[in-house]
């Protein structure tokens, strides 16, 4: 009896395929395509920072999905759970905290509709493309970088940019998110800002 355990055994453990080396290659390639679906610095670190607790070392630009973004790029960002469009910022900081996935600081603009005006309501868009300027910093993972997108800087009493010349977010207002106020760009406020300020 105990023989024809001991071989019962044996033929289960004969029936028990081992991967071959095509599909442990297939299971290794997989592995590591999903290390390259990761957000990762293409550029030197520039600074370090700590603060006792967390050193982080900062990079000037980082690829994910095959796009390279820099410092300063406007890009669309997935959206934030229970929203429906993406936000649009201008990329501060990339950074890395040593065990953790790199991450982005960026300056994020509004769109009317999430703007609450002071008597109730929220703002309504003149035109799809608007946005408002805000000097509102988030931070998120860099594997949230949608693409880069284009903002023209528009103050009011200049006319809009025509849609097919110049496609693109327009920004006139600015969003002052602390005290919740909105007021019109100037042609001060609109130099040196953007590369695309009209």
């Amino acid at each position: 009896m105990v023989g024809k355990r001991a071989t019962e055994k044996t033929k289960l453990l004969t029936e028990i395929e081992e991967p071959t080396i095509r599909e442990q290659s297939i299971n290794c390639s997989e592995s590591e395509q999903e290390l390259e679906d990761d957000a990762v610095p293409i550029s030197e670190v520039i600074r370090v920072s700590e603060n006792g607790i967390e050193r982080k070392n900062h990079f000037s630009a980082f690829q994910f999905d095959g796009n390279h973004f820099k410092l300063e790029d406007t890009v669309l960002v997935t959206p934030e759970e229970g929203k429906i469009k993406p936000s649009v910022t201008i990329i501060k900081d990339i950074f890395k905290i040593e065990g953790e996935g790199l991450m982005v600081r960026a300056q994020r603009f509004y769109r009317p509709e999430e703007v609450k005006k002071t008597g109730g309501g929220t703002w309504e868009s003149r035109d799809a493309r608007e946005l408002f300027y805000s000097c509102h910093l988030d931070e998120f993972p860099a594997d949230g970088v949608m693409h880069e997108c284009v903002i023209h800087l528009v103050p009011l009493h200049k006319p809009l940019p025509d849609r097919k010349e110049n496609p693109g977010f327009v920004v006139r207002k600015f969003y002052d998110y602390v005290n919740q106020k909105v007021r019109s760009l100037t042609d001060k406020d609109c130099k040196g800002v953007l590369p695309r300020s009209v």
